[in-house]
């Protein structure tokens, strides 16, 4: 009985991507940094537990997603840096446990963060962003929404990654939204928007396959790469125009922004002159961007540990 146990445990935790939690940890560390420097105090104990609801809520969809995608999963050929999982095609007597895995950190997500505005004194809106967090995890595969199936997918990720992981990050450090975040808020959903359309670009066979409505398959790998370099653009130009037209720069130099936000732009810009449909190159590009995006928000997030040191 114990190896049978122990197996089941090893698939199991082959579904956490762990590039996805370094992300999310990125992402999050974003949000509290802003926080302190729009003059909040850090509180360490905060941190964690608000760390604790948005990455068990983004490790549910670890589990659901797998869950939910399993049939368009097993037509994945080769091996995608960032595609879907076959665990669950190789081992179907594993779907039951990732569903109630997923089910599983949802609902502690959800009681931590009511806890935690309940008795620790957290933010009201805390409660409210981990259970948009984990509906829209849930929803982006599951019937009967299914965004990822409505065209709506690229949306839900998009205000997922960057704007209520980053947010979480800042309401618990700051316990309010201020204008600061906000000005961050629209770049990073537009990078948010980009890292869909990269995740979806390898996938866009599969994904006919079993029906999905994402960008990618209504106009193809070429749109969508012109579309990735297109917001990437924006996001730069949004960080320059606060450069020369918000009195924020007295907080954080938008110009060294603009630079560390041309990692992403070089590559985005790559892809919108030479965006393969078809062949290798396809995943090599998406995980190129994917790459940049991660670089990007490790870059900033020592730029924002410098000018706290300073």
């Amino acid at each position: 009985m114990l190896p049978v146990i122990s197996s089941k445990a090893i698939g199991a935790l082959r579904m956490i991507r762990p590039h996805i939690v370094a992300g999310g940890l990125l992402a999050f560390s974003l949000g509290a940094l802003l926080a302190m420097l729009d003059k909040a105090a850090i509180n360490p104990i905060r941190f964690v537990l608000g760390y604790l609801v948005i990455s068990t809520a983004d490790l549910s969809t670890h589990y659901s997603n797998d869950y939910f995608d399993s049939m368009a999963n097993s037509r994945v050929k080769g091996e995608k840096t960032f595609g879907g999982s076959r665990i669950l095609f190789e081992r179907p007597e594993l779907r039951p446990l990732a569903r109630s895995i997923a089910i599983a950190l949802m609902s502690l997500s959800i009681a931590l963060a009511s806890i935690f505005v309940l008795l620790c004194g957290a933010p009201s809106e805390l409660l409210a962003i981990a259970i948009c967090a984990n509906l829209l995890g849930w929803c982006y595969s599951a019937l009967p929404l299914r965004l990822s199936a409505r065209g709506l997918g690229e949306i839900a990720i998009a205000l997922g990654t960057g704007l209520l992981i980053p947010g979480t990050g800042y309401i618990i450090t700051k316990g309010r939204f201020g204008p600061l975040f906000l000005l961050f808020a629209i770049p990073f959903t537009m990078y948010g928007f980009t890292l869909s359309l990269s995740l979806e670009v390898p996938d866009m066979e599969e994904d006919i396959a079993v029906g999905k409505n994402n960008i990618v398959v209504r106009r193809g790998r070429r749109f969508a790469f012109s579309l990735i370099g297109a917001l990437s653009l924006l996001a730069t130009v949004a960080f320059m125009a606060y450069a020369n037209g918000t009195e924020l720069t007295t907080i954080v130099d938008f110009r060294l922004v603009s630079t560390i936000s041309c990692i992403p732009l070089a590559v985005g810009f790559l892809g919108f002159l030479r965006g393969p449909e078809m062949g290798d190159g396809v995943n090599r590009l998406s995980t190129a961007y994917i790459v940049a995006l991660f670089l990007f928000n490790v870059f900033l997030n020592v730029y924002f540990i410098i000018l706290l040191w300073a």
